[in-house]
């Protein structure tokens, strides 16, 4: 796997999102969910740190920063944005998440569950995303 390649899969690991499917009940936490990962990749794709830092959780951030071996999250978008070509920046800005599985507070998308015109996100053999519900009813991103 190229570095490019590899970079990309690593965004899936910490962005991209265990339990059951959706249901209507939870339409509004769905809808959260997506948002929260499409703002992510959108986020990365244009090198804006302090967004996409904040839609992780201090475990997320942390396992970024782990993952690409930067000291701070933000240093780790930066790496990130060093090595996205414009077709990988496109491709994650164009992101969508197809379906999302919630139980209880933790939600798990799959990577074949995350399609991009440009780019294959779903073949890479990584695993889910995992996103927390938050006090305040938001998602953010947990590995």
């Amino acid at each position: 796997m190229s570095r490019r390649a590899g970079v990309l899969g690593l965004i899936v690991v910490v962005v991209a999102g265990c339990g059951s499917s959706h249901s209507s009940s939870n339409s509004g936490d769905v809808a959260k969910i997506k948002s929260t990962v499409t703002r992510a990749f959108a986020a990365i794709a244009s090198g804006d740190a302090a967004t996409a830092c904040s839609l992780a959780t201090p475990a997320g951030q942390s396992t970024f920063e782990k993952l690409l071996g930067a000291s701070s999250c933000t240093k780790a978008v930066a790496e990130i944005g060093s090595v996205l070509t414009p077709q990988m920046k496109a491709a994650l800005k164009s992101a969508q998440v197809k379906k999302v599985s919630i139980s209880g507070n933790t939600a798990t998308i799959k990577n074949s569950d995350i399609t991009a015109p440009q780019a294959n996100i779903g073949a890479l053999p990584l695993p889910p995303t995992v996103l927390v519900k938050q006090p305040d009813g938001s998602w953010k991103l947990n590995s």
